[in-house]
Parts: structure tokens; sequence; C-alpha cells
């Protein structure tokens, strides 16, 4: 994918992030909205790119190093200040396609015998950051069954990157709260299911279909996936290098490609790992992130020296001061 959707706003049911009702959607592109928000203006005014808030939000969330920790249950008190930046970034955004970033490989059904000697399968398969749908043409005397299910690869702590299975209802729990149970049937999707999945992960059509208004994420996997880029970009930055590779299993959904105005674009299967792929750039052209001296905010820079996340920040710093030293010169006149 080169562009990613988004609704312009979202509300929490039940512990899901998902888009309401009233909301418009509208589909942009992840990289451009990054260049235009790094542009000299937008600095000048302080507008930080979408990594930067979501870095923001992971190191105000509770699932601050609980990657790192012992903990076996993950927390789940969530204050309300970081549910409403976690909202409002959502509606600048979009959610971070987490469905398409873990999951490696989707079959929906087991083999479909045709005739007697051909068995055909059709499943998708995440290559980079595309996903590709592959159907599978067997001659022979009987068919080969196999199962329907789900390979999942997450980033949480237990995970370690390794490759798990998982059933449709579990994809369904996850992912679409919202559809009832006719959309997974005995553990397999149904015929208007399998063509639901095809909608969302690209391979019909793409953003214009009814299909993402149902699709959501939990807030607490929002949180952990954020905790896990914050770590990533941290460890990166830092040359930790034993934990390069956990940078390098997000950007495994990333690929590059050639578009129709034959300039090579960087494809992403997820808004989770095109903003590793923003991160890992500005990591590399020297940027690190600080917080502002100021407002508190975090952002990201290349300047040494710098405090202030805008000008605005430290015009307001410098007032502060100055009214410090004029309160200090009227007390010792007196």
């Amino acid at each position: 994918m080169e562009q990613w959707i988004r609704f312009s706003k979202y509300e929490l049911r039940d512990g899901y992030i998902a888009p309401a009702e009233s909301a418009a959607r509208s589909t942009y592109a992840p990289f451009d909205e990054h260049a235009k928000l790094r542009s000299e203006t937008n600095r000048l005014n302080g507008e930080p790119t979408a990594y930067e808030r979501l870095l923001d939000i992971a190191e105000r969330s509770p699932f601050k190093d609980y990657h790192l920790s012992r903990k076996k249950r993950p927390p789940v008190d969530v204050s309300q200040e970081v549910i409403d930046l976690v909202l409002q970034w959502c509606s600048d955004f979009g959610l971070l396609g987490i469905m398409h970033h873990d999951c490696l490989l989707i079959r929906p059904y087991g083999t479909r015998v045709v005739g007697k000697r051909i068995s055909t399968q059709t499943e998708y398969v995440g290559s980079g950051g595309t996903w590709d749908t592959v159907t599978t043409i067997e001659k022979t005397g009987k068919a080969v069954y196999r199962d329907a299910k789900v390979i999942v690869c997450g980033v949480n702590r237990n995970d370690n990157d390794r490759p798990a299975e998982a059933d449709f209802t579990w994809l369904r729990q996850s992912f679409f709260p919202q559809c009832d149970s006719e959309y997974v049937q005995f553990g397999l999707p149904t015929k208007s299911g399998m063509q639901f999945l095809a909608l969302i992960l690209g391979c019909g059509a793409a953003f214009d279909t009814w299909a993402w208004e149902l699709y959501a994420e939990r807030l607490v996997d929002f949180l952990q996936h954020a905790e896990a880029l914050r770590l990533a970009v941290q460890w990166t930055r830092d040359d930790v290098s034993v934990f390069k590779p956990w940078m390098n299993s997000i950007l495994r959904r990333t690929s590059l490609a050639v578009n129709a105005d034959r300039r090579v674009v960087t494809q992403f299967a997820s808004l989770f790992a095109a903003l590793a792929a923003t991160a890992a750039h500005e990591i590399a052209d020297g940027f690190r992130t600080i917080r502002c001296s100021s407002c508190g905010a975090l952002f990201a820079t290349r300047a040494y020296q710098a405090k202030y996340c805008k000008q605005r920040c430290q015009w307001r710093e410098l007032k502060r001061r100055k009214k410090v030293r004029d309160d200090e010169c009227k007390s010792d006149s007196r």
C-alpha cells in the first residue's frame, strides 16, 4: 500500500477504538504527510509528526517498559488523558493497522476439490508491504487437505517474533467486534466473510469499501504497539545492537516498488510499519527525540543544543525568564 485510510472521528467502545457513526472517510499518503509536517514552516509552528506524537503517547501510557518487565498481565487502567490523546491521534492519522501488520498468512478455508483429481486453495500472504492472493492448484489423485488458519507474528513481549497459529474467531473478536457470529461458522469465515477479508486486506477493492467502517483495534493492543515502536526507536538510536532486530522485525512489512509515475516508493502493509520506516530514516539522518523544556512535548531534532519544540515555546520561556528577572530587580530595589 502507498496510502492509508482514516476517519474524521474515532471513539472508544467496550475497549475498542472504532470510527464514529458520523465520521467522514478519507485517504492520505503517510510519507507525504510526514514530509509536510517536517517542513521548516511547520517546525516553527510546532506541528509534530505522526510518530513523534505516538512516541509521546507511549511515554505517557501505563504500558511504558511493560515489554521489559516481568509482569505476566498487561496493565488495565488507562487514564482519560491517554485515551483522549489516542482518539485524537487516530482522528488525524487513522488506526495502526495491527491486523495487517501482525497477520502473515490468512487461509480462509480448507482445500476445495474440483472434479476428482484437481484441488484448489486460496491464501492471502503478507509479502513486504503488500498482500498477495495466492491460489494453489494441485493435480493429484486425491485432495491434499490443509486446514484453514491464520499465522500471526506479533510484537508483544512474549511473542519472541515467532509466528503462531490462530483461528478466525480470534480474528473477528480482535478486529471486528461489530460483526455478528455469522461472520465465522465452525471456526471458518462464511462466503461473505472471505470477501470481507479480501476488501480489508486490499486484495479486492482498496479503500472505498464499507468494510473499513467495521474495522477496530483494542486500546490495549494499540498502546502495546506504540510502546514497541518507542523501544525500537530508543534502542536503534542508542545503538543497542542486541535489540536492533526489534526494529528490523517491524520494517519487514515494508518494501520498495516502482509506481505508475516511475518513482521508487515505499510500500507498507500497515501504518505501524510506515511509522517505523519514517523513524528509522530520521535516526539514520541524525535525529534524536527529546522533550521540550517549555511545554513538555516529545519532538525529534538534529540540533544538539535544541531545547524547544517550536519558536512559540522558546518565546514563552524567554518571556517567563524576563518576568522573573524584573521581579527580582523590583524586590532588590525595595
